[in-house]
């Protein structure tokens, strides 16, 4: 994934307003694991990210994600994140959005920020 600070974008960069990415509030959800898991840290998200996915689209992958709900991954990957939640290793989920855009959310091994992307900006 590329690291430098140009390869995200906050909503509030650019020329136009965007939401604002905060954790969800999954106290009335039924998501897989319930409740949040971990913290998320900082969130933010790709431009491309951004253009491509809704703002519902993306509170419903964060919610998943902080529950514990990793998506379409493979059970093998699946169990990785489940054994990362205990040792602090870096957390990735892959869902589709309603539009049938791919996207990824990765919070990384510190917790100190969690990355909405496009596989093509990893």
């Amino acid at each position: 994934m590329k690291t430098d600070k140009n390869s995200r974008t906050t909503t509030t960069s650019g020329t136009q307003p965007k939401p604002e990415l905060t954790v969800p509030d999954n106290s009335h959800s039924n998501a897989h694991s319930g409740g949040i898991k971990f913290s998320p840290g900082e969130i933010v998200a790709t431009t491309n990210a951004m253009n491509e996915i809704s703002g519902d689209d993306i509170a419903r992958g964060l919610s998943r994600h902080l529950s514990g709900d990793w998506g379409e991954l493979c059970p093998e990957d699946w169990k990785l994140n489940d054994e990362a939640l205990e040792v602090g290793n870096r957390l990735l989920s892959a869902y589709t959005a309603a539009n049938g855009v791919k996207f990824w959310i990765i919070t990384e091994w510190d917790r100190s920020a969690t990355t909405i992307l496009l596989p093509d900006d990893y």
